[in-house]
């Protein structure tokens, strides 16, 4: 079974594998500054993925919407079992993740 950590971890250590630790954690520091006040980024990727991903693209642009989109595709591809992980539109963060937990 899924759960809002597990997703949480499984994009952050994608996000880590794909910028490597020292650039990775960067990011996180200048997101959670610059986007997400008090929170930092495994809570909003949790409790408010939307702000995750507007924090994510309006720092990286059109490459960190293309970024979160394959992620949430290999996250479709590695959670989700059936068909309806066609219908869903890739690059939303929190529709992904609101379509695999009640799923799992």
């Amino acid at each position: 079974m899924v759960d809002a950590e597990t997703l949480a971890e499984a994009i952050l250590d994608s996000l880590k594998e794909i910028f490597g630790p020292p650039v990775f954690h960067s990011l996180m520091e200048l997101i959670a500054e610059d986007y997400l006040g008090e929170m930092d980024a495994r809570t909003a990727i949790i409790e408010r993925p939307d702000l995750f991903e507007r924090a994510f693209v309006g720092l990286l642009g059109e490459a960190g919407k293309k970024i979160l989109a394959d992620i949430c595709e290999g996250l479709c591809a590695e959670f989700l079992l059936d068909e309806n992980a066609a219908d869903l539109k890739t690059g939303d963060l929190a529709e992904c993740m609101a379509i695999i937990i009640p799923k799992s």
